[in-house]
């Protein structure tokens, strides 16, 4: 078997130039991407006057409370998330607890 001799690092010249290329080519990489102004996502030609809703679909979002599926997801999500990072906080402490308790097992049946 042959040893692998590890050769002591030196910051030579070498290390400089290729750092300085890779240092400018960042900065002229920064520079276009904030230059250039970034295309529109939404641009006022394609989309119109997006204010405007049709009544049929306002109609229904005025209406989505009185709906019985909307009350009772609401409800569902509501009951759910009642006390949720104290269920959370308690789980996690039994899960701790149960896995200190199996790794005392495992090392007293060890013995």
């Amino acid at each position: 078997m042959s040893k692998k001799i590890k050769k002591k690092f030196h910051f030579g010249l070498e290390h400089i130039i290729r750092l300085v290329i890779f240092s400018v080519a960042i900065f002229f990489a920064i520079n276009y991407l904030t230059s250039s102004p970034g295309p529109k996502l939404y641009p006022e030609d394609v989309l119109g006057d997006s204010t405007e809703i049709p009544e049929s679909i306002n109609g229904i979002i005025k209406n989505i409370s009185e709906n019985p599926k909307y009350k009772q997801a609401y409800t569902f999500i509501e009951n759910q998330s009642r006390d949720f990072p104290q269920k959370q906080i308690k789980e996690i402490k039994l899960g701790v607890i149960n896995s200190i308790y199996q790794d005392m097992v495992k090392s007293v049946e060890k013995k």
